[in-house]
């Protein structure tokens, strides 16, 4: 019976709140329902003061593999926000104690995330994140203009070669925050900064939720 519905639309300005989640406005894109399976094509708008430039993906809702899902996302996100939406979302216990350590985060990161699923599998997903001049303070500590890579993936939340300023002075940072869905978690960071004078480079967050260093 479902797969014999099929409907397609195109998007135009659409906007909608659903409780307590941030506003969808100025929604954009082309929907189409056929034999069972959901397809967007190039889907834009803004949620809350992040904005996603093209999502295109299918879901599969009664068709050869119901549940099978496969989204590719480009955006542009606001930083505060994301951290505030994910403490809404019941982390896990090392994701949680990681957003309660950052005191402060503001600025905006590009984002590419693809996103699978297929039937009674867990969900996949393969991210990058851009900084570029963002600040954050965290462990009483503050960085600034923050630039550099961030890869996310259901096992890891890893960055390299990541830049930025401390204490008028300019660091690079590689960090990883794995298993970070579960208890076991480890959350690794190094620090080269061969122009901060030792005494400064002690006040560097070295203590994480588990595990963590400077070389």
């Amino acid at each position: 019976a479902v797969k014999q519905i099929s409907v397609a639309a195109e998007l135009r300005d659409f906007a909608a709140q659903v409780g307590a989640a941030l506003p969808l406005r100025g929604v954009q894109g082309k929907l189409n329902f056929t034999d069972g399976i959901l397809r967007l094509t190039d889907l834009r708008g803004a949620y809350g003061d992040s904005r996603f430039n093209r999502v295109d993906g299918t879901y599969d809702w009664a068709g050869a593999a119901p549940g099978k899902l496969d989204v590719e996302a480009h955006g542009e996100v606001n930083l505060a926000e994301l951290r505030e939406v994910l403490r809404g979302q019941e982390p896990s216990v090392m994701v949680d104690k990681v957003l309660s350590s950052v005191e402060d985060l503001s600025g905006r990161g590009n984002v590419h995330v693809t996103i699978k699923r297929i039937p009674d599998a867990p969900l996949q997903f393969d991210g990058k994140v851009a900084l570029e001049q963002t600040r954050l303070r965290y462990g009483g500590v503050l960085l600034s203009e923050i630039r550099g890579e961030v890869g996310l993936t259901p096992n890891e939340i890893a960055g390299e070669r990541i830049r930025a300023q401390f204490a008028g002075s300019p660091i690079e940072a590689r960090f990883a925050l794995k298993d970070y869905v579960t208890e076991n978690g480890v959350f690794e960071l190094n620090i080269d900064s061969p122009g901060v004078r030792a005494g400064v480079l002690a006040k560097l967050p070295t203590a994480a939720p588990r595990g963590g260093r400077v070389p």
